[in-house]
Order: C-alpha cells, then sequence, then structure tokens
C-alpha cells in the first residue's frame, strides 16, 4: 500500500484522535508525518496548499486528494483498514456518530477557551463566554456519566476514541477545572482506556 501523509501537530487532540486511530487499525507505518505550526492568526504555506481552510489534521492520499476533518479522516481509516469502529455490524453505528460529534464538541468549546485566553488580552476576554463554553463541556461529561452506555461498555469504537481524546486534552489544557470531580464513571472509564497503547503512544508532549 502506498504511503499516506497525514499533516500533523502532536499538541492538536484533533489529530490525536487520528493518530489513536491509525494505531488502533495498524496502519501507522502507512504515514508519513509532515509536522506543522498552526494558531488562529495564521497559517503554515505548505499546509494551506492541500487545505484551503488551513486545517489539521489534513491527509493526503497516494493520488493527491486531500481530506479533512478528524472526523472523515477517522472514518476513511476505518473503512480502508477494514475495520469496525462505528460498530455498523451491531447496528449501533448512528449511536457512535453521534456520541463522537458530542466528544468533538468538547473539544470545540475547550479549544476556543485556550484561544480566549491565549490570543485575547485580560481586559477583552470574555468571562460569560468563557464559562459556557465550560458549562456545555460538563452537561456533555454529565450526560454521558450518568447514564449506561453500550458505547463506552462495548468493542473498541470511534465513540471511545473520541472520548479517550477529549478527557486528554481537558487534562492537558484545563487540568485547573477537574472535570473528574463530578463525574465518577467517566473518571474510571479515562484510567483504563488510557493504558491502551494507542493512547500511550499520542500523548502530548508538555510545553
Amino acid at each position: 500500500m502506498q504511503k499516506l501523509k497525514l499533516f500533523y501537530s502532536d499538541r492538536s487532540p484533533y489529530v490525536r484522535k487520528v493518530m489513536v486511530t491509525l494505531h488502533e487499525v495498524k496502519m501507522s507505518e502507512n504515514v508519513e508525518i509532515v509536522s506543522v505550526r498552526t494558531n488562529p492568526l495564521g497559517v503554515v504555506g505548505d499546509l494551506v496548499d492541500v487545505s484551503p481552510l488551513g486545517k489539521i489534521p489534513t491527509l493526503v492520499l497516494p493520488d493527491g486528494a486531500t481530506i479533512f476533518d478528524s472526523r472523515v479522516i477517522c472514518s476513511y481509516l476505518n473503512s480502508i483498514g477494514k475495520s469496525d469502529l462505528y460498530l455498523a455490524k451491531e447496528n449501533l453505528e448512528w449511536n457512535i456518530k453521534t456520541a463522537e460529534a458530542n466528544f468533538d464538541g468538547i473539544l470545540d468549546a475547550a479549544l476556543l477557551m485556550v484561544y480566549e485566553h491565549r490570543y485575547r488580552q485580560d481586559k477583552y476576554q470574555n468571562v460569560e463566554w468563557l464559562e459556557n463554553l465550560w458549562k456545555k463541556i460538563e452537561r456533555t461529561l454529565d450526560f454521558y456519566n450518568n447514564r449506561s452506555s453500550e458505547i463506552l461498555s462495548g468493542n473498541l469504537n470511534m465513540g471511545q476514541i473520541s472520548l479517550g481524546c477529549a478527557l486528554g486534552y481537558l487534562d492537558y489544557r484545563h487540568n485547573n477545572r477537574n472535570w473528574r470531580a463530578k463525574n465518577q464513571n467517566l473518571r474510571d472509564w479515562f484510567a483504563e482506556f488510557s493504558e491502551r497503547l494507542s493512547m500511550r503512544n499520542t500523548i502530548p508532549r508538555s510545553e
């Protein structure tokens, strides 16, 4: 199989989700990694050439076609890796895709919080908006913490990978918020899930 090319930043939680998926579908050796640095104020030229939005992760296929964002890439990897990370055989595909969207929503909110702190002076930061973003995260965690879920208790799937990367990002960027305090079930689940080799191999470097 010809190699794919992945535009990558080790600190991006969306990239981590793709990297975990690559490990789980046993395709990590088939991808060339192109490390780039992006931020809301600018994009790297090489990335713009293949992704007009300048989004990472972006995956370049052997024929030169590109696909992004992380959900599309993971779905593609699941398909060509002949895996069943959406548990289509168990008729859970739409539940898992909904869970994946919810957990990516946690990442969206958490990343906006990072940008607000990092790129806006303290006096211009909107505290009410920041707290509203965190409440969205809290509600989503509470939803999955307090309901029995065949997604989280069953076979490995994209919902689990997405949740693992979302909780890992909360630890990485918002550890002071202590998401574990109100979410004992998710805390215990994450402690076990974090021991997967794919998760241990993709921990972002400290800044």
